[in-house]
């Protein structure tokens, strides 16, 4: 008995952790001013690539 809730618990927190790793929620404004990430990614503006943690590389599309 023991044993099935500890694997439940496991479980639980498994699915619960998985949801909330891919998951970045951004407040951002809608203006579309593009900004190349130096990943290598155009984002919608600077507030979006700042959300992802990327760094500029420049101003405009990539």
């Amino acid at each position: 008995m023991l044993r099935t809730i500890i694997t439940i618990g496991l479980i639980l927190s498994t699915i619960v952790f998985s949801a909330h790793a891919g998951s970045t929620t951004c407040m951002c404004d809608l203006p579309i001013i593009p900004v190349c990430g130096l990943d290598g990614t155009t984002y919608r503006n600077r507030c979006f690539m700042d959300c992802h943690d990327i760094k500029l590389d420049h101003y405009g599309v990539c």
